[in-house]
């Protein structure tokens, strides 16, 4: 990618909810505090690394291990979200 490439739409953060165990968790707070103390540094926020970057570190693995097993993933278009149902409108004057 050029300089002045538009960026890969795929490639921008998506926030979404991951659940994890409360052992999860603390692990993750574990290994981003040893992290940290070994002056490692978030790619995205120059900062001492986080229990986020770990998380996006392992999955980043996660991801290239099946890649190996399984060969490459096909990505497809995400499906258009469907239109919001409009409400009907209020009545003007009340109940009579």
């Amino acid at each position: 990618m050029g300089l002045f490439d538009a960026p890969d739409p795929l490639d921008e953060l998506v926030g979404k909810l991951v659940n994890l165990t409360e052992r999860d968790w603390r692990e993750l707070d574990y290994i981003a505090e040893r992290l940290a103390a070994a002056g490692v540094k978030s790619p995205l926020t120059k900062k001492e690394a986080t229990r986020a970057d770990v998380i996006r570190q392992f999955i980043h693995d996660g991801i290239e291990a099946f890649k190996v097993e399984h060969g490459p993933i096909p990505l497809t278009a995400p499906p258009a979200p469907a239109a919001a149902k409009k409400k009907p409108a209020a009545k003007k004057g009340g109940a009579k």
